[in-house]
């Protein structure tokens, strides 16, 4: 396609990037082509996918040029200029973002160079970033120490011995710099001991946790989500977790973007941690905390939603029966994550919504190589097949395919036994606990005996997939021969 490779790096942008990106277009400084401009916003409606009709060259060329006749190589022209457009703009940003550090650097250098009034208004500049606009960006906390320290040696410089040197701004932003350091590390070390049994030794937490509990390090949010999220941690305490959601959400403009991210998996951990031991009231707080992920556009990591994240994202909203809202997040989101792992997302929903024959036609897309994910593809399609040969018990053609795929289920196992050393027994019970149910669904064979037999051994086997839905089908049963 004509237009493929933009369309490829516009999936790329954020809808705040995509706003950004259009003030972009709009200003004469970096761009003297107001075509470029209308055709942005033309093919943004097509946002975030950025496919369809509309996007065809004909449709984009009609939209900017109503009474011309179509020009293939005008709008190649264009395609080529937007991307351009684009990558200056990323340029841009990435300069923007290092900028502090530049000026850092520069102030210094050109008050030893002997050009003062060019230094002062620099260092003016560099105050007024880290002390007043952006206090509370913590990732500027190296930065402030930095600057005091220039400021410090600076006044040593001059000999003169009743100029104070700053030395209490030396202490202050090296403190705030400090402790911040330290407890997100130590925040890391708990989590991390839970999966790799590893111990750390962190000096001086209690302290500086103690230290902190006064002004003026009560204002600063950072600083204040690590010490609840310590005592989270700690204790499985949940005011302290409460505490740090009130952060999030009540502080989320004022957070650093940088620092952001790292806070949210903290939280995010601390759910799961709850949920693990059973906590089930922790299952709208987790929601709640990917949803103000997404909200703040901070879901997509270099153009694509990790695995695990768009999983636990999937299974937790079926989980709180939240439909619409994940049907207009795998949607949203479906450049964002490989092909796969969207269509078969999309095959539960449609199986939990009871669309059975779509759940076949997504699953047979959701091709994988990874062995495990063709398992569970497997795993629901039989459990497909099973619902559609309840729905359609009069016809033969469900019956059929059933049976075949009962067999083809088996035939995978065993042949990938090796890959699947932790789930080679529960899916082979699974597919004989199936088997089984399905012989005792025949019309001849219902026995109430039977049945309550079947179920007892299907509450009783430890090491069996899918029990929740095995136990629902056979109470299913069981209440037609009470």
């Amino acid at each position: 396609m004509l237009l493929k490779k933009l369309y490829k790096h516009l999936r790329k942008l954020s809808a705040k990037e995509e706003r950004q990106f259009l003030r972009w277009l709009q200003s004469p400084y970096h761009n003297g082509n107001r075509n470029l401009e209308v055709m942005f916003a033309y093919i943004r409606k097509s946002s975030p996918l950025y496919e369809g009709a509309r996007l065809q060259p004909e449709s984009i060329y009609q939209a900017l040029y109503p009474q011309k006749k179509y020009k293939e190589i005008r709008i190649k022209q264009l395609g080529v200029e937007m991307l351009n457009q684009l990558n200056g703009f990323w340029t841009d940003q990435a300069q923007q973002e290092r900028e502090i550090d530049r000026e850092l650097l520069l102030w210094p250098k050109l008050h030893h160079a002997g050009l003062p009034s060019a230094a002062k208004g620099l260092k003016s500049r560099c105050h007024k970033r880290l002390f007043e606009h952006n206090l509370h960006r913590d990732s500027d906390n190296l930065r402030r120490f930095q600057f005091a320290m220039e400021e410090h040696q600076q006044i040593l410089q001059q000999g003169k011995r009743d100029l104070e040197p700053k030395l209490q701004e030396v202490n202050d932003t090296l403190d705030r710099h400090y402790y911040y350091e330290k407890l997100k590390h130590y925040c890391k070390s708990l989590v991390q001991g839970k999966f790799t049994k590893s111990t750390y030794q962190f000096p001086l937490v209690e302290e500086i946790l103690l230290e902190i509990q006064r002004e003026p390090y009560l204002s600063l949010h950072g600083l204040q989500f690590y010490r609840h999220a310590i005592q989270a941690f700690q204790q499985e305490h949940d005011p302290a977790y409460f505490e740090m959601k009130k952060i999030l959400f009540e502080q989320r403009h004022a957070h650093d973007p940088e620092e952001l991210p790292q806070q949210l998996l903290l939280a995010r951990n601390y759910c799961i941690q709850r949920l693990n031991n059973r906590a089930r009231d922790f299952l709208p707080e987790l929601f709640a905390i990917y949803e103000l992920e997404i909200d703040l556009e901070l879901i997509v990591v270099r153009g694509q939603i990790p695995q695990a994240t768009y999983k636990n994202i999937a299974t937790l909203s079926m989980m709180l029966k939240r439909y619409d809202w994940l049907e207009r997040f795998l949607h949203r989101y479906r450049t964002a994550v490989d092909e796969g792992s969207y269509f078969f997302n999309l095959a539960i929903l449609r199986f939990i919504q009871g669309n059975y024959k779509e759940t076949l036609d997504l699953l047979a897309q959701a091709d994988n190589d990874e062995v495990l994910m063709n398992l569970s593809a497997k795993t629901w399609q039989l459990k497909t097949y099973f619902e559609l040969w309840l729905k359609y018990s009069d016809e033969s053609e469900y019956d059929e395919k059933l049976e075949a795929h009962l067999t083809a289920f088996t035939t995978f196992l065993n042949r990938k036994k090796s890959s699947l050393p932790n789930h080679y027994h529960y899916h082979l019970n699974f597919g004989k606990f199936v088997r089984e149910l399905l012989r005792k669904s025949q019309p001849y064979q219902k026995d109430k005996h039977a049945l309550q037999k079947l179920l007892d051994k299907v509450n009783a086997n430890e090491q069996l997939a899918d029990r929740a839905w095995l136990l629902e089908k056979v109470q299913d049963l069981l209440k037609t021969v009470s």
